[in-house]
């Protein structure tokens, strides 16, 4: 679950067209609280 979830956060960090500033800060808090 966890690997699946970092493969899928690396995708909208790096697709941000398509996330909101907003998105993407909280997928970067999600990061930090799984590493």
């Amino acid at each position: 679950m966890q690997e699946v979830f970092g493969e899928n956060l690396e995708r909208v960090l790096t697709e941000d067209e398509d996330f909101s500033a907003g998105e993407k800060q909280l997928f970067a808090i999600a990061r930090a609280l799984l590493t």
